[in-house]
């Protein structure tokens, strides 16, 4: 008699360890994928908010220097310190002004302006009535680890996330008690004290050190001497006159042990302003 042939049901234990390793294998691979898809997604995002963080800065700055009443010409040694508490100014340049609040404006990484009031028809009180008040606004650079060892609360960007050393862009700003008088001839005004304050605007900048490409400047500042005011201005006022300002910025943004420059380690991004309204009676 033969005996019925028996089918085999189910796996044998080898054939499950089998089946188990390739599984492991899979997932272990597609994990790997998506978490270097994340990876390079996290530094795609970094990159377009540090290039719109950038974009955002020049334009902020551009709009401020068209309403300009008077922008300080290349050269002019300004000290943008603060009344009371920790200095926040150190300026990054090489020289007898580095580590200081002095910069010396389109030549350092600086730029200074003075803006009229918002109101005219209101009398200039810094406390009560600072509508009717000239304005002096400030742009210095500073070094990321000096600001953040000094600055505190919402000026406090944290420690630098690489190795790189990278710049920090500040807005300073302060109100005239009274007129600035400015005047063929006469001495130029000081940085104005009233209600100063000096605010983080940028982070992540690459320095700035002038000089042949790659390195580039924060700001350039073109002049041009009249031989007489242009009919809208005042009739003093000064005939060497900066016409166009030129700002440059590069980004040097650091992420996961890994640093990216933008637009490039050999390019900037560029925003030429012209002030519209440079002596204008207010």
């Amino acid at each position: 008699m033969k005996r019925a042939a028996h089918s085999r049901a189910g796996f044998t234990l080898v054939e499950l360890l089998i089946g188990m390793a390739l599984l492991a294998l899979i997932l272990t691979a597609t994990v790997q994928i998506f978490m270097s898809s994340s990876r390079a997604s996290s530094r795609l995002n970094a990159m377009g908010d540090a290039q719109q963080e950038a974009i955002n800065g020049l334009q902020f700055i551009s709009a401020r220097a068209k309403e300009a009443w008077y922008v300080y010409p290349a050269g002019t040694v300004l000290n943008f310190s603060l009344p009371a508490g920790a200095q926040l100014a150190a300026n990054p340049a090489t020289g007898t002004r580095a580590g200081t609040t002095s910069y010396a404006v389109g030549q350092e990484p600086a730029l200074a302006m003075i803006l009229p009031p918002r109101d005219p028809g209101v009398a200039c009180d810094v406390i009560t009535s600072p509508l009717g008040c000239y304005r002096f606004f400030g742009y210095v650079a500073v070094d990321r680890t000096v600001w953040s060892s000094r600055a505190t609360s919402f000026n406090q960007p944290g420690p630098a996330s690489g190795p790189s050393a990278t710049w920090v862009l500040a807005e300073y700003r302060s109100l005239y008690a009274a007129p600035p008088a400015i005047v063929e001839g006469g001495v130029l005004p000081a940085v104005a004290t009233g209600v100063p304050q000096l605010n983080l605007l940028m982070t992540d900048l690459a320095p700035a050190t002038g000089g042949a490409a790659p390195n580039y400047q924060l700001f350039t500042l073109q002049s041009v001497t009249l031989t007489a005011p242009r009919a809208y201005q005042l009739p003093a006022w000064p005939l060497a006159q900066v016409e166009q300002i030129r700002q440059d910025l590069r980004v040097l943004r650091q992420q996961g042990g890994q640093s990216q420059s933008l637009p490039s380690a050999t390019t900037t991004f560029q925003l030429n302003v012209v002030p519209e309204n440079i002596g204008r009676a207010p």
